[in-house]
């Protein structure tokens, strides 16, 4: 492509059409020249970018704009998981260029294959995905696709150098901990008695596997061909090497369906499409996890609680940037409100659990 033509393209902010026709021209010259890009997603993290080219297309992952920690959002940590996971039953796209450099668009960004299938993110499941049948399939696809991540051979994989001594769980838990509050001027007392009662409860075991971080319906594609198949596991920014069953407990607080009952309303915040027919129910997922992996999930109260607590620190989170004025847009007046009621429904699964310790 000229540098007329280049100049014409206008693409979103974030990406400069120059250097990335230059870096796929250097790396992926099979795909042909540059034709255009949109930002898909929320755009509230890493952002993600489907870039046109002249003999398909691929995808763009970088950094948010504007100021971030040293040690968020790593590129280069990202693509190292994907490709270290490759070819180890796990769906996941194909890596095709990793830019470790700052120099092209102000951050290191690398390119992912562009992979079929329908994320479903919200309460709608769409109709090309099918019924009833499907959503159930969905539900077994999942929790295999789950344990495979946690089944496969971080040390083999080239991850080691990840792994850290110490209590992943602790680490979490005092990282959460910071976060909330330096998030909220009056910290609600439950959140500490929430944390007391985490900090009492530690896992006294924690098995070490490879770690999502984010594992959920709204992080993996779905087959619009096969029923239920999941065609690759998106977002790895917050993957690590740690106690797999953090994973379980953040899949089950993201969860809609909890008893099944007629007229049960899903919990706020959760990923509403999981309430509908043919889901299972969180304790039904986590069940048959522990088929598939046949890890011991008696304890996994303990990481459903933390799996709850994160959800409430990370509403605190928004809520604080929206009420500063930081993050406009719509739904964000709602956090507020979910933050209250999160750390209510946290609570209760704490008094109700079968493990002393969590309930005080």
């Amino acid at each position: 492509m000229s540098n007329d033509a280049l100049d014409e393209l206008t693409l979103p902010e974030g990406i400069a059409p120059g250097p990335i026709a230059a870096f796929l021209a250097a790396h992926v010259p099979e795909l042909g020249a540059l034709r255009g890009a949109t930002l898909i997603g929320g755009g509230r993290s890493n952002l993600t970018y489907r870039l046109q080219l002249e003999h398909g297309s691929a995808i763009l992952r970088r950094p948010p704009l504007g100021h971030i920690l040293p040690s968020a959002h790593d590129m280069v940590r990202e693509s190292r998981f994907i490709r270290g996971l490759a070819g180890r039953g796990i769906p996941l796209p194909r890596v095709l260029a990793v830019c470790d450099e700052s120099d092209l668009i102000g951050q290191p960004f690398y390119l992912m294959e562009d992979c079929p299938g329908v994320v479903v993110s919200g309460a709608e499941w769409p109709a090309s995905l099918g019924g009833d049948d499907a959503r159930s399939a969905t539900c077994e696809s999942m929790v295999r696709t789950l344990a495979a991540i946690h089944a496969a051979d971080w040390q083999d994989a080239g991850l080691g150098d990840f792994a850290r001594p110490g209590s992943f769980i602790e680490r979490q838990l005092k990282r959460l901990s910071d976060q909330y509050e330096r998030s909220v001027e009056a910290p609600d007392p439950a959140m500490a008695e929430l944390r007391r009662r985490l900090e009492a409860a530690l896992p006294a075991h924690q098995d070490v596997s490879v770690v999502h971080g984010d594992f959920g319906l709204h992080n993996v594609l779905l087959s619009e061909q096969e029923p239920g198949a999941i065609t690759a596991v998106l977002d790895w920014e917050m993957a690590a090497i740690g106690d797999p069953l953090a994973d379980l407990g953040w899949l089950m607080a993201l969860w809609a369906k909890g008893t099944g009952a007629p007229g049960e309303q899903p919990p706020p915040g959760t990923r509403g499409a999981t309430a509908l027919p043919g889901f299972w129910t969180r304790n039904q997922m986590a069940a048959r996890y522990g088929e598939v992996s046949g890890r011991d999930i008696s304890g996994v109260d303990y990481y459903y609680l933390l799996g709850l607590y994160k959800l409430v620190v990370i509403w605190a989170g928004i809520d604080a940037r929206f009420r500063a004025g930081v993050t406009r847009g719509e739904g964000f007046e709602q956090y507020g409100r979910w933050v209250s009621l999160g750390i209510e429904r946290a609570m209760a699964v704490a008094d109700g659990s079968s493990i002393a310790a969590l309930r005080g």
